[in-house]
């Protein structure tokens, strides 16, 4: 009988961790800039985006427009999250959100800074 629950467990614990990695493959976001959100086919898609934050409005939600470092693309974003206390017009931002109608929605926001010894430093909500 032991040996049946060893090989029952074994069995048990494969099954869920093929379970987890197929979930986790699934919940991953693909990195794109704001001209590949107005170009390409990611309505419904997790995103995560890295752009310039312009027409930063913080109110009960905060809204902005993430503008391409390399090109004048343009994507609005929303958030329902507190934003981090370093975001404004200007800032280079980090937003993970869901693609809906071609603006990054549910978003969370990142802003980045810079340290004096040149590392990037990424401050969250």
């Amino acid at each position: 009988m032991r040996r049946k629950h060893r090989l029952l467990l074994g069995g048990l614990l494969v099954v869920f961790l093929l379970v987890v990695v197929l979930m986790s493959t699934q919940m991953t976001s693909a990195h794109v800039t704001p001209a590949d959100v107005q170009t390409g086919d990611y309505e419904g898609s997790q995103v995560t985006l890295e752009g310039r934050a312009t027409d930063v409005e913080i109110g009960d939600t905060v809204r902005l427009t993430v503008v391409g470092n390399t090109s004048d693309a343009r994507v609005p974003v929303v958030s329902q999250q507190t934003p981090p206390a370093t975001l404004q017009d200007g800032r280079i931002v980090v937003v993970s959100g869901v693609v809906r109608d071609g603006a990054v929605v549910d978003a969370s926001i990142q802003v980045r800074s810079h340290l004096n010894d040149g590392e990037n430093e990424t401050t969250s909500t």
